[in-house]
């Protein structure tokens, strides 16, 4: 939370000391929605009701407290930023110099387009949402594989034992870590940050003879994707070596997909993965994983599947009240991917 917490909004938080601090508080709030939410439930499997439910009914994922706080979080930081002039390198202050509506060519008519202080904000609160959740699960799933297989985590105790040879982790030895980079990979493959994605189509185009028109919206399935037998062997089996050095130069960069795919993909990508080795090297350092008597092996497969069955079926209700005309395409493009990724 620390990490994201100062990319994300420029503030020193320390959660472990302090965990009474009010950002941590409603931190914990904001992330703490509920599969069974119904806000939860239409923002996932109905996604394109939450603008006219939230202006007929006020409906929001965040609470308004919240929205309240973090606002004025970003709102106070800016204007420090703005009267003090100090040099940051952080998310917020890269906002800020977009936010500037600079002149790049002399034209009026060609104007840079500066972020608004609620796109500031808004997109402060979906880096720290993204980030920090998304990065905190990937590590617990990390921590449950190699529990469930000592013989990995021996290895990557070996390798980060012989590389960092009792240094902390840090920005470069972690580059030398290529085991610890490979289990990380394959579980983001195993658990994919996002059970699926979406584009919106900008021009009318053709896929596996589906027609797809612009301004439709493409549901990408990444967990049935990384799950599918004809794109990986036993995918239900963890097994880091798909990732190594010569099997990642043949894997179809469309058949892994935790961070999305193309110009629009995860721009915290990076920023994750280096927080996700940095934080397992030095735990492993220390500690070790081991499966408790109850442990049992988990898989997401029933949920994921029915909630990708889900989505198309659910929307087709939908659509078939409002929009007769939507209904050609919907399902269909939707479960295509499957077989064309």
């Amino acid at each position: 939370m620390d990490v994201i917490a100062s990319t994300a909004f420029g503030v020193n938080v320390d959660s472990n000391n302090n965990p009474d601090d009010p950002f941590v508080k409603n931190a914990e709030k904001f992330i703490s929605v509920t599969l069974t939410s119904p806000v939860f439930m239409i923002l996932f499997f109905l996604p394109f009701l939450i603008k006219p439910l939230g202006r007929m009914f006020g409906l929001s994922v965040m609470d308004w407290e919240n929205q309240i706080f973090f606002r004025d979080v970003v709102v106070r930081e800016i204007n420090k930023r703005t009267t003090q002039r100090t040099d940051y390198v952080d998310f917020l202050q890269l906002m800020m110099e977009a936010h500037q509506d600079v002149d790049i060519t002399g034209d009026t008519k060609q104007r840079k387009i500066s972020l608004t202080t609620s796109e500031i904000i808004a997109n402060s609160l979906i880096f720290f949402f993204a980030g920090y959740e998304t990065t905190a699960t990937a590590l617990s799933l990390l921590a449950y594989r190699v529990a469930l297989n000592q013989e990995i985590q021996d290895r990557i105790f070996q390798e980060i034992d012989e590389k960092l040879q009792g240094e902390k982790p840090n920005y470069d030895n972690v580059q030398e870590l290529e085991y610890l980079d490979m289990c990380i990979n394959e579980t983001l493959r195993m658990y994919p940050p996002a059970a699926r994605f979406d584009r919106t189509c900008t021009h009318d185009t053709e896929i596996c003879g589906i027609p797809i028109q612009k301004g439709l919206n493409v549901f990408v399935p990444v967990y049935a994707i990384h799950h599918c037998s004809d794109y990986w062997k036993d995918p239900e089996e963890f097994d880091p070596e798909r990732f190594s050095p010569e099997n990642k130069r043949t894997i179809n960069p469309l058949h892994f997909l935790p961070f999305g795919y193309g110009p629009r993909n995860c721009l915290g990508m990076r920023l994750a993965l280096l927080e996700i080795k940095i934080a397992f090297a030095r735990i492993i350092q220390d500690l070790k994983f081991s499966a408790g008597k109850n442990t049992k092996v988990r898989y997401l497969c029933r949920f994921v599947f029915l909630y990708e069955l889900c989505i198309p079926i659910l929307s087709l209700i939908i659509l078939q009240i409002f929009c007769m005309n939507c209904l050609s395409n919907f399902y269909t493009i939707h479960v295509i991917l499957l077989n064309c990724a």
